[in-house]
This record gives structure tokens, C-alpha cells and sequence, in this order.
């Protein structure tokens, strides 16, 4: 992975890259902002480049160091995140040494997953905080001579998992820095660390992806559709890994099922209107992230049939544009403004843990009551 294969933090790459080239990287960085947007895959890139054999400000990606980092198997790069506790675990145990052989397996498949996506969230099961052990062998770890000429790099991933105990130990480290070793935490709750720890690391701040940055990159590195691409992008919110996510999901099917809802809602048969309703309350029970990714999917539709009703060429569901069409056409008054906003309205009361079944039936009416007035 290079630094074009990170997605946008422009600001943040020219940052980092200025100070390798000064050779004034410091002893600690603090990578925070929002969720999935490039921090760890940020953080991995920056030890790749100190330790590639080439000695530039970009790793070249041939030499043995790159391509042991590939894997992230590198000796002189070490992961920290949260773990769970091993049965019989004392204060000084090596992190790892007491866990089941099935939270082992784990670890060693969310690595794995972190070496193919860099942008893949790390989460074992059963693990809550990042382990005091962890953070004292990290401590011991630093202490060693590095491996070649490069430098060891420790990366904290989400470092506000740390609970009190590790935080004050890693404040140790941090207020004992060794030459040949760079400390990297990246977070998403940067108020959630302790101000001395903040205080000891320089900060950058990474931003939210643009929708286009994200449908360029799934364009370029995955070979994704444009149209798919930016409905992707749009429903990310700017993050990178949950773009990530929805490609494993079946948006299609998803898509259709928008499309079959709002067909079941302007017909004439309330029987089937209820047995949809019904299904949906059903299929999302369990799944709220799902059912508001739902009706974010049924929002641009009905943003693209308005674009299409004001004179705008521009819409997402390219492939959907003549239904799209025939329905702009057939409820050409229709208060899509109002419309819109109630399904924002929706969305926060599915955040709010509301009756899904309830939810779901009040905004088919009242979409029934808009559509009849259209």
C-alpha cells in the first residue's frame, strides 16, 4: 500500500511526508478523527516508509521490508489493540500468552483481514479494553534494539479502549521515549484519553471522506461501477471502512426492495401494504443499521426523482432512471421536500430505538397521504 492508496487526508500525507523528508518525525503521533477514515491505514503506511530499505519519504514496496509489511509480519512493527482476557491471567503476563486457542485463531484472522484491508476494523470477540500486559510489553518491546536500519513502530489502534491502568502505563513510555522507536495511537474519541497523553503526542487531525473520494477509490481498487460507486460513497458518510462493509452486503437486492416498497404504497391494496410493512418489521428486527440503511437507499431514489422532476441531468440510480422517470411523471407535484425531511425524522427515530412495525406503517401513510395530493 502507498501513499496514493490511501483515500484523500491530502493535508495529512503532505504533513507526514514534509517530515520525513526534514527527518523530524517525533517519538509519538496521535492520529484522531472520525471512524474509517484512513488513521490505522494512515499509521501502517508511515512504518512501512521508515523501515523500506529505500530511505525516501515513499516506501518503495519491493524491498524485503515492504513486502514483510504486506502481511504486517514486520519485526519492527507491533499492533496493539483491544484483547481479551486469558483465563488465569496475572499482572505481567505476556497479552496473549493465556487466551483459548479460539480467541488466538481470532487475533490472528483479524491481522489477516487488517493486511488485506487497511481499512478493515480490527475486533476480537470478548474484547473490551486494551490490556494493561499489552501496554507493558509494549513498554519492554521499546526497549530493544530494531530490527536493521529501520525503526520500530507501535500502533495503538482505537487507543481509547484504554482504561485507566493502561493509560497511565503507556503515559510512562511516553514520558521515557527511545530513539529508535516511533509510538502511534489513532483514535476516534480523542476526549476519551487523558490530556497528559495527548499532550505528549503531536496531533493530526484527519478528516471526513468526500463521497467522491470514496466512489473514485471503490472505482480504481475494487473496479466498482460509477453509479454503484457513488451510491456507495453517499451512504458511507464519509468512512472508508463502512464503504467497506456495504460492498459485502447485497445493496441490489436492497435497492429493489426500496423500489417494491414504494410500488406496495401507491397501489390499492392495503392487505398488501400491511404484509410488506409486516416483512420489513421482520427482516430488520434485530438490524437497525440495515433498516436506516434502507431508507437512506429510499431517500436518493426520491432525491433522483426530484432531480429528474426540476431539470437536472445528475442522479445516483443510473441503471433505475426510466422506473424513475415514469415515477416523477406520474406524481409530478409531489412535496419531495417534505417528504425528505420526514424520512430524516424516521431515521433518528430508528437511532432512538422506536417500535420498527410503528415506524415503518406511520411513513408508509403518510407517503400514501403525499403521493394522493401529488
Amino acid at each position: 500500500m502507498s501513499w496514493e492508496s490511501i483515500v484523500g487526508q491530502d493535508r495529512v500525507k503532505k504533513v507526514i511526508r514534509a517530515a520525513l523528508h526534514a527527518g523530524r518525525i517525533p517519538h509519538a503521533y496521535l492520529f484522531y478523527g472520525p471512524e474509517g477514515v484512513g488513521k490505522d491505514a494512515m499509521a501502517i503506511e508511515l512504518a512501512k516508509v521508515v523501515n523500506c530499505q529505500g530511505g525516501d519519504d515513499v516506501s518503495c514496496g519491493e524491498c524485503d521490508s515492504c513486502l514483510k509489511f504486506n502481511s504486517l509480519q514486520h519485526p519492527n512493527l507491533k499492533l496493539v489493540f483491544a484483547l481479551p482476557i486469558g483465563k488465569g491471567e496475572k499482572a505481567g503476563d505476556p497479552p496473549l500468552s493465556k487466551i483459548s486457542t479460539e480467541d488466538l485463531e481470532s487475533v490472528r484472522e483479524q491481522i489477516r483481514l487488517k493486511a488485506v484491508n487497511r481499512y478493515h476494523k480490527i475486533g476480537v470477540p470478548r474484547a473490551i479494553t486494551i490490556k494493561v500486559n499489552s501496554i507493558r510489553q509494549l513498554k519492554r518491546e521499546s526497549s530493544l534494539t530494531a530490527y536493521g536500519k529501520g525503526k520500530k513502530v507501535i500502533i495503538v489502534l482505537d487507543a481509547e479502549n484504554m482504561n485507566d491502568e493502561s493509560s497511565n502505563a503507556l503515559l510512562k513510555t511516553l514520558e521515557e521515549p527511545t530513539k529508535d522507536t516511533l509510538l502511534v495511537l489513532t483514535t476516534s474519541q480523542r476526549d476519551r484519553l487523558l490530556p497528559t497523553i495527548v499532550s505528549r503526542c503531536q496531533g493530526i487531525r484527519f478528516d471526513f471522506l468526500t463521497e467522491n473520494a470514496i466512489a473514485k477509490s471503490l472505482e480504481r481498487q475494487r473496479g466498482i461501477a460509477p453509479a454503484q460507486a457513488m451510491l456507495v460513497g453517499r451512504l458511507a458518510h464519509g468512512n472508508m471502512s463502512r464503504a467497506f462493509e456495504l460492498l459485502e452486503t447485497d445493496l441490489q437486492a436492497q435497492r429493489s426492495e426500496v423500489l417494491e416498497f414504494l410500488r406496495t404504497i401507491y397501489g390499492d391494496d392495503g392487505i398488501a401494504l400491511s404484509k410488506f410493512v409486516e416483512k420489513i418489521g421482520q427482516d430488520y428486527a434485530s438490524d437497525r443499521e440495515g433498516l436506516i440503511q434502507f431508507f437512506q437507499v429510499l431517500q436518493f431514489w426520491l432525491r433522483d426523482a426530484f432531480c429528474i422532476r426540476e431539470g437536472f441531468a445528475s442522479i445516483i440510480n443510473i441503471d433505475q432512471s426510466e422506473s424513475i422517470e415514469r415515477f416523477a411523471r406520474k406524481f409530478s407535484r409531489l412535496n419531495y421536500p417534505a417528504l425528505l425531511e420526514r424520512l430524516d425524522s424516521v431515521i433518528s427515530l430508528v437511532n432512538k430505538n422506536a417500535y420498527i412495525p410503528l415506524v415503518v406503517m406511520v411513513l408508509s401513510l403518510e407517503i400514501r397521504k403525499l403521493l394522493s395530493e401529488a
